[in-house]
């Protein structure tokens, strides 16, 4: 079984290379040469004239030099073009920089968001998300970092602010173009949050906390093709091997338990290994990027990520993760955003009769129960842009 699966990835790795041997212009990047030869049978004169041409590349705005040479044919019945050579040359910037600060107000709906509170509240959003992006040759680099917060009002009274999102997410992934379309890729990310999390206003009060820095904090790296339109659209990760790991740094037995780390014996209802801080699982998984513009101020986004665990084989399962995005951009610094992110983590439990004391602690009702995770928004912000 070993054998056959070991076979298997190495013809799904190695079958780009075969449509790279049928393109072999692939690797020709910022150089475009074109000739025309004509055969003249007399005697000639050629006048050689040369333009060199400034413009700015409105996709990607980089500055092009287009350099026109042209040799010109004078005898005495014809005036004809023999040779005519076109050589356009990019600036090169291996670097490309951005990024993107964003306030607003939100309006959000969720359910059983890993401990957060709140349904169909008022809110405030602070986000930002910074790119570097490496590009030479057939390697191409991507960076991105992303944090946000969002915070809102409890009961009415302007005291009373309670956290409802917190992220901290880093990605980088290296590709390698095997093909036209196709390149080999490894991808690394890392994510936790900035705070403390509450369920409540009594909660905080106690110091009850659900969540926190490192706790949980997941990291992933997976290696294996990336399939890539040439408008960069779509964006399709496949990896048969990813590994991926939960790590809560809070002794809590609730925590712990709570994201997956500490297990329960069926039969004896203790915790198999109450030292654990560490979740590791393993398997295939599959990323799908979309980006489409629906109209000139109208951006539609999709990420869709599909993990499948096979390290526990006496308890497997499958994470799905889904983000859905609608832009509508007003001005050029004011947008409408619609977002709903859909999450199901058979790894972090939720009781649907968890309720509060007087003190803020909770009290159980009944077992804890896998459950979705469904976060709704509707956000007026203002984004600033930088760039290099």
């Amino acid at each position: 079984m070993r054998k056959h699966l070991f076979l298997a990835l190495a013809v799904f790795l190695a079958l780009p290379l075969t449509t790279f041997a049928r393109h072999p212009h692939a690797d020709t990047i910022g150089m475009k040469v074109s000739r025309t030869y004509r055969t003249i049978h007399s005697t000639v004169i050629v006048e050689q004239t040369m333009d060199s041409i400034i413009s700015l590349d409105a996709a990607t705005g980089e500055n092009r030099i287009s350099i026109v040479t042209v040799d010109t044919l004078i005898g005495e019945e014809t005036i004809e073009t023999i040779d005519t050579t076109f050589f356009i040359a990019e600036s090169v910037r291996h670097w490309r920089l951005e990024s993107r600060f964003g306030a607003g107000i939100n309006m959000t709906a969720r359910g059983y968001w890993e401990g957060m509170s709140g349904n169909n509240l008022l809110s405030f959003d602070l986000r930002n998300t910074s790119s570097a992006i490496f590009e030479r040759g057939l390697s191409t680099w991507r960076n991105t970092f992303e944090w946000r917060y969002t915070t809102q009002t409890q009961g009415g009274e302007f005291r009373n602010w309670l956290k409802t999102n917190d992220l901290l997410n880093l990605q980088s992934r290296y590709s390698f173009r095997a093909s036209p379309l196709w390149r080999y890729s490894a991808q690394f990310q890392s994510e936790t949050q900035l705070t403390r999390t509450f369920a409540s206003i009594a909660a905080r009060d106690t110091n009850n906390y659900s969540s926190r820095f490192l706790s949980p904090a997941r990291l992933s790296f997976s290696i294996g093709m990336e399939y890539v339109n040439p408008s960069e659209s779509v964006k399709l990760l496949l990896s048969p091997i990813t590994y991926r790991a939960t790590f809560v740094r809070d002794e809590s037995f609730h925590i712990r338990e709570h994201f997956g780390v500490l297990r329960r014996d069926p039969a004896s209802g203790e915790f198999r290994d109450s030292s654990a801080h560490w979740l590791h699982t393993f398997g295939p998984m599959a990323q799908l990027e979309i980006t489409r513009n629906l109209a000139n101020n109208i951006t539609l986004s999709s990420n869709l990520m599909i993990f499948a665990d096979i390290l526990h084989t006496a308890d497997p399962f499958v994470l799905f993760d889904w983000r859905i995005g609608l832009d509508i951009q007003l001005s050029r610094l004011f947008s409408l955003g619609l977002e709903t992110h859909i999450v199901y983590n058979p790894n972090t439990f939720f009781d649907t009769r968890l309720r509060l004391d007087s003190d803020g602690n909770p009290v159980r009702f009944a077992e804890p129960r896998r459950r979705w995770q469904i976060q709704q928004g509707v956000l007026l912000r203002f984004t600033y842009r930088i760039t290099n």
